[in-house]
């Protein structure tokens, strides 16, 4: 790796992500860690690019740190510059966290309930009980609840998204008396797809009122939930793999396990010597 190149190609860059059919949140993530790796210098050297990576994890998670060095690694790979820096190792995670429980959720949606907001309990109950990715679930349309399941182009391959019969239920009977003009079923008050921005920002709003942590106050919380209350009810784990759209068994089996509060839980009530 040795080049001086210093200024981003954000344009061009983009581009040549389309062309790879990454989704646009991707290559949004991508351009933002590439200003930030920017604003430290921009140099491609390989001497650069580790100092950046020691700098960042000073004051930034290694996760974080990593995705920074996905991105540049992409960008490289765009500009067909030689690219040798590790990421950085960590233990693998051997827990869940951030989860919002089914208690937490139970007194989200009847706070939204008493409160009238029928839509954002809608919504929040539709990513519960399908294991939906937010960026899955902005797709859906009204007609798909008259189906069992749909499949949606995402991530670069079809997703089959399985709407169990009560799910499908709850929203035939909010539509019957909601005037909805929209094919798609999640809009913001224009009427319009609301972005994923706009329902984190909501969801984070109504979790503060009802007295939620703010820790899981996000959309892919409530995927986890999903997959965490499924495995409480049915052991089957492949199933489950399938039903996330995990590519192996290994990212499923971390919902079999404990979260990070009952490990040391556990321990704690173990190491009485």
């Amino acid at each position: 790796m040795s080049t001086g190149e210093r200024v981003i190609d954000y344009r061009g860059f983009r581009n040549w992500l389309k062309e790879q059919e990454q989704s646009d949140n991707t290559i949004d993530s991508y351009c933002a860690n590439m200003k930030v790796f920017e604003s430290f210098g921009g140099d491609f050297t390989k001497d650069n690019i580790v100092n950046f990576k020691w700098e960042m994890l000073k004051k930034r998670k290694p996760k974080t740190v990593n995705h920074y060095l996905v991105a540049i690694s992409r960008y490289c790979k765009y500009k067909g510059i030689l690219f040798d820096v590790k990421p950085v190792k960590t233990q693998k995670q051997s827990y869940i966290q951030n989860v919002m429980t089914r208690e937490q959720l139970d007194n989200l949606l009847s706070g939204l309930e008493k409160d009238g907001d029928e839509r954002l309990a809608l919504y929040i109950t539709v990513l519960a009980k399908t294991g939906a990715r937010i960026s899955e679930a902005l797709q859906l349309k009204k007609s798909d609840f008259d189906k069992e399941f749909v499949q949606l182009y995402t991530k670069g391959k079809i997703r089959t998204i399985y709407l169990p019969e009560s799910l499908r239920h709850q929203v035939k009977e909010y539509l019957k008396h909601t005037n909805y003009e929209s094919e798609m079923l999640f809009i913001n008050r224009y009427g319009k797809v609301i972005s994923r921005e706009g329902f984190n920002k909501r969801l984070k709003e109504a979790c503060g009122k009802y007295g939620i942590p703010i820790e899981v106050a996000h959309a892919h919380s409530l995927r986890h939930l999903f997959a965490v209350e499924f495995i409480k009810r049915n052991n089957n784990i492949s199933l489950l793999a399938d039903v996330l759209g995990h590519s192996g068994l290994n990212t499923t089996m971390i919902y079999t396990r404990m979260s990070q509060e009952e490990q040391i839980k556990n321990i704690n009530e173990t190491v009485d010597w």
